[in-house]
């Protein structure tokens, strides 16, 4: 698969302490575009696009799945990311009220390379981006890597995803040693 889009992916202070990364496109990438993604809490997050709000996500309860939109993108809109039920990993998939089921994919996680795997599950599981480094393997930087086949609207979403995996990448130690305190005895 050939990869047209390489971004670098930093953690960047963000407005009031909250956590953002920024993604900055690391090879001659035609119409470079910055993105930043602010993650305020487990229930409210967003993704800009030089300093654009493309996609943002709200909601009251803390959920496994999150449900989004992108910002008066309409043809695209409505997707579902959420965990795997059986293995390490993640899916997106477009709401099944809408139009037709035109996105499958899947996040496949690496035990050995330490990276995850985007596929499309409707085009006979081809890869279309690869996120590795970072929190994914005690990295202080990451890369995103997408395909050059995949059109504008659709990497946003890609982004996104990515930012919400690197994100949880980066919880989960704190979680797991949190829980060595709170347990019973």
């Amino acid at each position: 698969m050939k990869f047209e889009l390489v971004y670098t992916i930093e953690k960047i202070p963000a407005k009031k302490g909250h956590q953002a990364f920024s993604l900055t496109p690391s090879n001659n990438a035609v119409n470079p575009s910055i993105y930043i993604f602010d993650f305020i809490n487990k229930m409210q997050f967003s993704l800009y696009k030089n300093n654009i709000k493309l996609i943002e996500y709200k909601s009251n309860i803390e959920l496994s799945h999150y449900s989004f939109k992108l910002n008066n993108i309409n043809d695209i809109n409505n997707f579902i990311f959420c965990p795997k039920a059986v293995s390490s990993g993640y899916k997106v998939t477009r709401k099944r009220f809408l139009e037709s089921s035109e996105v499958n994919w899947s996040w496949n996680y690496s035990n050995t390379t330490l990276n995850y795997t985007l596929i499309n599950k409707n085009a006979q599981n081809i890869e279309i981006a690869r996120i590795s480094g970072f929190s994914l393997d005690g990295q202080n930087t990451g890369m995103l890597c997408i395909s050059d086949s995949i059109s504008e609207d659709y990497q946003a979403v890609i982004i996104f995803t990515a930012c919400i995996i690197w994100n949880r990448s980066l919880l989960s130690p704190w979680i797991k040693f949190s829980d060595l305190f709170n347990r019973k005895k």
